[in-house]
């Protein structure tokens, strides 16, 4: 049995409406499903940069013999829409990033040395170095 192709031009653009619209079913099933795929992205984010962090956290340490709480002093520049708090002292420091993807109040926290952990974080990391991510993760 032979197709049968069309021979009018309403025909035509019957079946290339048709073509149009599984074409664009098949793209929306490729698409990521809600929003756990976009939180995962936001809290890879925030991780690399607390991983970022501790590299300049380190560098400023061995050229100033302590640590800072100013990240325009570690020449930090976080991901796009990453808030962070970040306290320094003589021998240690602490940070607390979140990203305005995340739901309210989510985020990561790492620590080195005797500052430990902020205080209201969501979680802590179990040991210095550690980056601990709250709810989600």
């Amino acid at each position: 049995m032979a197709l049968e192709l069309p021979s009018t031009g309403w025909a035509w653009m019957r079946a290339a409406a048709v073509a149009v619209a599984l074409v664009a079913g098949l793209a929306w099933l490729a698409l990521p499903r809600g929003g756990a795929s976009y939180e995962k992205m936001y809290y890879a984010a925030v991780e690399s940069d607390l991983k970022n962090l501790a590299t300049l956290q380190e560098i400023y340490f061995r050229e100033h013999g302590t640590y800072t709480d100013d990240p325009q002093a570690l020449r930090f520049s976080p991901s796009v829409g990453t808030q962070l708090q970040l306290r320094g002292a003589t021998n240690g420091w602490s940070a607390w990033a979140t990203n305005r993807g995340l739901p309210e109040g989510e985020g990561c926290g790492m620590y080195h040395g005797a500052t430990g952990p902020h205080e209201g974080w969501t979680t802590r990391p179990s040991r210095e170095g550690q980056i601990a991510c709250s709810a989600g993760r």
